[in-house]
């Protein structure tokens, strides 16, 4: 009986090895298993669970493309933001960038060649400590306020956490229009062009980012030798004050290529569900 005990013993031992071994083998496995991880974890300190509001929005996976990562995180920048803008906020941010798939080194975030270089979505959700709503005055959209939430997003928690000094970002606001999402009245549709530099540059020394991208090539092509290169983003975002929940919602997009953000207001921003009281 002992025998049987301890051979049970060292069969899940070899066994929680070799999955180990696998995490550490291959990025794209190690991605999704601290991504999901850690994303579970945030969720649970976000402003959206503080308020019991559950918003699913679909990954990868729920399409037949090699699009974009296969599930959506959560990532929560509270202390971060508010230190950025000069008060107290809290900010909870949903996201996905470019496919990751599970035998290559790295996701297409950083190749300057595909549609989904430097390419994100997902949903920002912002609530001002003072009560006050956020990106807006009375019920017109300011938009000097929602541009910093986006400008934090890319300038820091993207290219400064991989090891860009210093970054560029300049956007224009080329359409602003009151549309209907979600089978709700009140939402503004901002469509805009930033210029910030992409995430391609060559691997210089460990960064946490990289668990979830994967690392950047080691050597740089004869092409393209500059290291985070200026490059142009197409940009959308839905915005709306929240009354009932206090909380400023921006579900945006951003890539290079237009048909990139298209697909995802067809595929992904309207297979979107909000859950209440979760």
């Amino acid at each position: 009986m002992e025998k049987v005990k301890y051979k049970a013993v060292w069969t899940i031992l070899i066994g929680l090895i070799i999955l180990l071994s696998l995490i550490l083998s291959f990025p794209a496995i190690r991605s999704r298993v601290v991504m999901k991880t850690l994303s579970l974890y945030e969720y649970r300190q976000s402003v959206f669970y503080e308020e019991g509001l559950k918003i699913t929005i679909p990954g990868g996976k729920s399409t037949k493309e090699e699009d974009w990562y296969p599930f959506v995180m959560t990532h929560n920048g509270d202390p971060g933001f508010s230190r950025f803008i000069g008060e107290e906020v809290r900010l909870t941010i949903l996201y996905n960038f470019g496919n990751f798939p599970l035998f290559e080194r790295r996701s297409s975030v950083y190749d300057p060649e595909s549609s989904y270089y430097t390419s994100f979505y997902g949903v920002y959700g912002v609530r001002r400590v003072s009560g006050e709503p956020f990106g807006f005055l009375g019920k017109e959209l300011y938009l000097d306020e929602l541009v910093q939430v986006l400008e934090y997003d890319l300038t820091r928690l993207v290219l400064v956490d991989l090891g860009k000094k210093n970054p560029h970002f300049d956007i224009a606001v080329i359409n602003t229009e009151k549309v209907r999402l979600f089978d709700e009245e009140g939402w503004y549709k901002v469509d805009g062009i930033i210029e910030t530099n992409g995430v391609y540059h060559q691997y210089q020394e460990k960064r946490q980012n990289y668990i979830q991208y994967g690392k950047p090539p080691k050597n740089l092509t004869e092409s393209k030798t500059e290291n985070f290169p200026l490059i142009e983003l197409k940009g959308r975002m839905y915005v709306k004050y929240d009354l009932s929940n206090n909380i400023t919602l921006g579900f945006y997009c951003l890539s290079p290529d237009m048909q990139v953000i298209e697909a995802w207001d067809e595929n992904f921003l309207k297979e979107t569900v909000f859950t209440e009281k979760i």
